[in-house]
């Protein structure tokens, strides 16, 4: 959580339903005064890439840990040297093997698919990081809140 507190610049990366969630994410931590960078474009996502470095942060919100832009924007950030968070699902895959730090997001695929509702699955695992970036916002606020004490006292 200090490793979100300290950070210079936080880009946060999603895509499809998790685009939603690395919005809502975002306004919370620029309530908090932190520097937060989104971009849904791909070659603008690498692009913010590149200019990452030491003390900043690539957050990875996602469902996919094999989407090619997520892993060729997590290696150029790697290069810079930030460091990569991945809040994604508790699957070994390429990016939770890049990423420094992985927080999962656990949700469970119903046997019951029909027709009308065949994205069960992607509502459950929203709800999910939805509930995790909470929590670090409500962790992160607290931790913004004592420090400011600490530092009036």
């Amino acid at each position: 959580m200090k490793l979100f507190y300290c950070a210079h610049r936080i880009q946060l990366i999603g895509y499809g339903h998790s685009v939603a969630i690395v919005n809502d994410f975002r306004s919370k931590l620029l309530t908090l005064g932190m520097t937060v960078i989104t971009e849904q474009d791909n070659q603008f996502q690498i692009a913010i890439a590149n200019t990452l470095r030491s003390g900043d942060i690539q957050c990875h919100i996602c469902n996919n840990s094999y989407h090619q832009y997520s892993l060729l924007t997590a290696q150029n950030a790697i290069t810079n040297g930030a460091t990569i968070v991945a809040l994604t699902t508790s699957e070994m895959s390429p990016l939770r093997q890049l990423a420094h730090f992985t927080l999962d997001t656990l949700a469970i695929e119903t046997s019951i698919q029909i027709q009308d509702q065949p994205d069960n699955y992607s509502i459950a695992s929203q709800a999910a990081q939805q509930t995790l970036t909470d929590l670090l916002f409500i962790a992160l606020a607290q931790l913004k809140v004592t420090t400011n004490k600490n530092n009036n006292a």
